[in-house]
């Protein structure tokens, strides 16, 4: 357990974290092979994408945590973007860098930018709460939309850092 923060420990959000990221990389990327239309590859991509989503969410909190040393209380909330600037500025830099590197691995004939980065941390910081209730959105709602490469992409890069506390020993 953390110090002061009992309701947390660091290895279990480490591993839930790593294992929602696991299944979300795997639905997402199975759902162009295993589906029968169209209807049914965007059903599995949002369940791939929510799984991505709330593996960020858990990654964060486990950096606080781990980051940041002892806190009162476990941190709180669905928004990634209020989550990631609650990490100190040099963690904030490296997951930001590994994100871009990340998402430029998977672009064609396009550069991801930091300047794309900070976009679409706001842009999806909601990712979660969005993708888990999908079904209610309004026709007339354009915000309800998957951003898969960055989300893919953040998890990764949280996951690669999430990892190397864990092994660490750091939590």
């Amino acid at each position: 357990m953390i110090e002061n923060c009992p309701e947390m420990s660091s290895h279990e959000a480490i591993l839930l974290a790593k294992v929602y990221q696991q299944e979300g990389k795997r639905i997402v990327s199975q759902s162009m092979q295993n589906c029968v239309d169209m209807h049914e590859m965007i059903c599995q991509n949002i369940v791939g994408y929510t799984n991505l989503a709330f593996a960020c969410e858990v990654a964060l909190k486990a950096l606080i945590v781990c980051h940041n040393g002892a806190v009162p209380q476990a941190p709180s909330g669905h928004n990634l973007k209020h989550l990631y600037k609650q990490l100190r500025g040099d963690i904030q830099t490296a997951i930001s860098y590994m994100t871009i590197e990340f998402c430029n691995r998977k672009l064609i004939n396009q550069v991801y930018t930091a300047e794309m980065f900070e976009s679409d941390l706001e842009r999806y910081s909601c990712a979660f709460m969005q993708a888990r209730y999908w079904y209610e959105r309004k026709k007339d709602m354009s915000a309800k939309e998957a951003g898969i490469l960055f989300i893919s992409s953040f998890s990764e890069a949280l996951t690669f850092f999430v990892t190397k506390i864990d092994e660490s020993g750091e939590n």
